[in-house]
């Protein structure tokens, strides 16, 4: 075979190849920028439903406090009502549940000496219950 005669088959190899080539990547491109649009579509529906979501978390409400119960166990009553108005938590109500501290509350009430009725006692915290409703139980003693 002449050169000439390989030369005009390589060249017809690559203009029979180049043929072939062009379609199946024109096919490929095609399917690529449908993907693409597809997936374009769904990322930006995901984006909505996320500001949805963000705009329903903010709009719900955190838990607030709505009042503390303070209750003074191991004395007489008329004492009893004295300690537990002497030990009222007013800073809490309005106070988020979530920002609240146990360890805090437990510091501001337990080893407390507190005056009433003229006479001296030590409080104790014994129980706190953290919610809407605050509660404190807690035990007093003559000092």
């Amino acid at each position: 075979m002449r050169p000439s005669r390989l030369v005009a088959a390589q060249l017809l190899g690559l203009i029979m190849g180049s043929a072939l080539v062009v379609p199946v990547a024109g096919w490929r491109v095609a399917t690529l920028l449908r993907e693409r649009q597809d997936l374009m579509t769904h990322m930006a529906q995901q984006e909505a439903s996320i500001k949805t979501l963000d705009q329903s978390l903010s709009q719900q409400t955190r838990p607030v406090v709505q009042r503390s119960v303070v209750r003074v166990q191991g004395v007489d009553e008329a004492d009893r009502l004295q300690l537990e108005h002497n030990l009222w938590l007013k800073a809490i109500p309005g106070t988020p549940v979530r920002s609240l501290d146990g360890e805090v509350i437990h510091s501001l009430i337990d080893g407390r000496t507190i005056e009433a009725n003229g006479k001296l006692f030590t409080v104790s915290t014994k129980v706190i219950v953290i919610g809407e409703t605050v509660e404190v139980k807690a035990r007093a003693r003559l000092r």
